[in-house]
């Protein structure tokens, strides 16, 4: 454990706590509402990316930032192609439900009301898988960008709060999910707070340092 106070990764500290707590409410939002929780969820990783710019400058590796950077661009591009196919398989369902067409058979109203609640409930669950999914990809690069901060600060709450994070967005779909994904999240923030007391200090190479006096 480091008794020294790193004052470097003060702003770190801060930024991390924010972010990873945005980051968490942005994807349960995303998943009641079906994606629209995005714009939070964004705005934690830019939070994140900030304490990550800190933190690889700090190690002078720069391997959370680039990890954190990729997680906000697949966070964007999975996040507007599944908008885009709820748009599309939303086409059905509503043209299902005009008045028009349910109302234009009186004989059949009644079995074309069970069918479209059928298919609504189908269409509910493929449009949670799909949010899921869409939410796993960036999970994955912010699990190693937090990974790979474990190992630079030796502060092992970092380690398995992203292997949590990760198994918890996995298994969203059932309630448990989201209880190892909170859990993951309270051992990050928890790993984010102790940054300026418990992290590792950087290596200064001496010899490369001494070898550019020259």
């Amino acid at each position: 454990m480091n008794l020294r106070h790193i004052t470097e990764l003060e702003n770190a500290r801060t930024y991390g706590i924010i972010g990873i707590i945005l980051d968490f409410i942005g994807s349960v939002i995303s998943i009641v509402t079906h994606g629209f929780g995005i714009i939070v969820d964004i705005i934690g990783l830019i939070f994140i990316v900030l304490a990550m710019n800190d933190i690889s400058g700090y190690y002078n590796d720069r391997r959370p930032f680039r990890y954190i950077i990729y997680s906000i661009i697949s966070g964007i591009v999975v996040g507007a192609i599944a908008i885009l196919l709820v748009l599309i398989l939303a086409l059905p369902t509503i043209t299902a439900r005009a008045p028009g067409i349910i109302n234009s058979i009186n004989v059949k109203s009644m079995q074309v009301v069970n069918t479209v609640s059928f298919n609504a409930l189908g269409f509910l669950f493929l449009i949670l898988l799909i949010v899921v999914i869409a939410a796993i990809i960036p999970t994955i690069f912010e699990y190693l960008a937090f990974n790979i901060v474990g190992d630079l600060t030796g502060i092992d709450q970092f380690r398995t709060g992203a292997i949590l994070l990760l198994i918890g967005i996995i298994l969203t779909v059932i309630i448990i999910g989201a209880i190892i994904a909170l859990v993951g999240i309270i051992l990050i923030a928890i790993g984010f707070n102790d940054l300026p007391s418990r992290a590792r200090p950087r290596v200064v190479d001496t010899d490369f340092n001494s070898g550019n006096n020259f």
